[in-house]
């Protein structure tokens, strides 16, 4: 496989680090909150109470895709319903699955707790931006 041509030159690598480092540090700030749940969300019992699906067109044509809905009683005794912000090709829980949700007051956000709910969005930015900043490498080299 052959590497992407890139546009030579101190300029363009210059820009291509700019902007995966631009990258990198928007991300980061755009995700904090979801990045600390951890230390100070209340983390809860919950239930998969059902699976929804959506419909995402492709090139060649629809892909069905699949989330949790979840259920929790949250701390002053209500019942509270969320679609997981986690969608994938194949449902990665069923309906009455037990799982854990964290959920911070101070914003009213609730997310299951999982590594993928937590942190795939940091780690694909986290992708981007080094990528950008290697490409910017390669052209300030001339390579």
């Amino acid at each position: 496989m052959h590497p992407i041509p890139l546009p030579r030159g101190r300029a363009t690598g210059a820009w291509l680090l700019a902007a995966g480092f631009a990258v990198l540090v928007l991300g980061g700030l755009w995700q904090r909150e979801r990045i600390e749940l951890p230390t100070h969300a209340l983390r809860l019992p919950a239930e998969v109470v059902a699976i929804e699906q959506r419909l995402q067109r492709v090139a060649d044509g629809d892909e069905t895709l699949h989330a949790p809905r979840v259920r929790y009683v949250a701390a002053d005794g209500r019942a509270v319903e969320f679609v997981a912000d986690l969608w994938s090709h194949t449902p990665l829980q069923q309906p009455g699955d037990r799982v854990h949700v964290l959920v911070d007051t101070r914003h009213g956000l609730a997310v299951l707790d999982t590594r993928e709910s937590l942190y795939g969005a940091v780690l694909a930015l986290a992708g981007v931006g080094i990528a950008l900043m290697l490409a910017g490498l390669r052209a300030w080299r001339g390579g």
